[in-house]
């Protein structure tokens, strides 16, 4: 019984680790975007929230036009792609 676990075992390893190491290492190394900080206040309800990233909200969603916005969203998928390629 241990003998055919070990035998299990080994031939599981020699499946997984010849796949992990066909993986090249990262040359190229790409930083993701950082959104920016604009300082925003609303009050609701009398309580003031302060929201740094509402400007990343476009306010004629679901038609997204405001160029920063796409601009960050650009990157943002830009950042994914480069981070997928095989």
């Amino acid at each position: 019984m241990k003998a055919s676990l070990i035998a299990g075992l080994v031939a599981i390893l020699s499946f997984s680790v010849p796949a992990l190491a066909q993986k090249a290492p990262m040359t190229d190394i790409v930083t993701p975007p950082v959104a920016a900080k604009k300082p925003h206040q609303y009050s609701r309800h009398g309580i003031t929230v302060s929201d740094d990233y509402f400007w990343l909200k476009d306010q004629g969603y679901p038609t997204v036009d405001d160029k920063d916005v796409l601009d960050h969203l650009n990157a943002e998928n830009a950042y994914f792609e480069a981070q997928m390629k095989p």
